[in-house]
């Protein structure tokens, strides 16, 4: 592909083959002025529980990709222990669509979720927890995190799969993606604070 272009949190643009190829969210694609026709027929829409992105080759939709998310294992651990360690709202902010957000918030336990997020709905959601006297700690690996990321009191960075933007924008990079390294994190941030005040 040439003339690549993307769009944080739409999607991504690019020549191939002499076509003009647009992959990304519906309403993107939607502003873009592409024709949804050809995808509209009510047995070729998409199912509820999957991410979407739409493909258009010269301002033509000529599919659909589904994606399903399935949280991983250690995700629901790391959510558990930090319950258990005090943590009281652990909100999921997410790109996806409604339906999906719902299923996987459901899965890992969380108090609360947002769907369909571009990263300024990102920013503005930390933004007004910390207004509402909230604590935040935000936790991401994209491009997309990087403006929440820098606007919580901590942003952490997983870094082993983490963008370069997201590690520069986070208080704190793990070399891990694994998330029981947060319950950890907590831990070793107690102890070395009860180390200082001794």
């Amino acid at each position: 592909p040439t003339d690549f272009e993307e769009a944080p949190g739409r999607g991504v643009q690019a020549r191939l083959d002499g076509a003009k190829i647009t992959i990304g969210r519906e309403s993107w694609l939607s502003e873009l002025g592409v024709d949804l026709g050809p995808v509209s027929a009510p047995e070729l829409r998409p199912p509820e529980n999957l991410s979407t992105l739409y493909v258009a080759r010269d301002g033509q939709c000529i599919g659909w990709i589904g994606l399903e998310d399935t949280p991983r294992p250690e995700a629901i651990h790391a959510v558990e222990d930090l319950r258990r360690h005090g943590i009281g709202r652990i909100i999921m902010l997410t790109g996806d669509r409604a339906a999906v957000a719902a299923k996987v918030a459901r899965e890992l336990g969380c108090t609360d979720f947002h769907a369909e997020c571009l990263p300024q709905a990102k920013l503005n959601i930390v933004r007004q927890l910390r207004d509402g006297g909230y604590f935040v700690a935000v936790v991401g690996d994209g491009v997309n995190d990087a403006p929440a990321l820098a606007a919580g009191d901590i942003g952490i960075a997983m870094g082993a799969a983490g963008s370069d933007v997201a590690i520069n924008s986070a208080t704190i990079a793990l070399m891990s993606n694994d998330l029981r390294r947060l319950p950890f994190l907590l831990k070793l941030s107690n102890r070395t604070r009860t180390l200082v005040l001794q």
